[in-house]
């Protein structure tokens, strides 16, 4: 995944969770060395789009046996559309396609 991507998916994560503004650069920062080790078949980020704008996140994290869903987060503006939702059944469908 490019950098960019990371970026994005950090951003969209620290607005949707509601982090304080102060922090979000710090989140961006960490989410986009994440998933570098393990390597990233194991760690998988979604994003959700709206017009264009990166609105939602979510992430698949796939070891030892078990799918862990992580990052579910909306934008206060784009909540309340079923795109979180779709965003945890994403990755909940594709850890039972690799057999978790």
């Amino acid at each position: 995944m490019r950098t960019s991507r990371r970026c994005a998916h950090g951003r969209v994560a620290a607005i949707g969770t509601e982090f304080p503004e102060p922090f979000h650069q710090e989140l961006v920062t960490l989410e986009a060395g994440v998933g570098l080790e393990p390597p990233e078949r194991f760690y998988t980020r979604y994003i959700a789009y709206q017009d264009g704008e990166a609105v939602a996140t979510s992430a698949l994290l796939l070891r030892a046996g078990v799918a862990g869903i992580f990052a579910v987060a909306t934008t206060p503006r784009a909540r309340r559309r079923g795109i979180g939702a779709v965003l945890t059944l994403v990755p909940l469908l594709e850890a039972r396609r690799r057999g978790y």
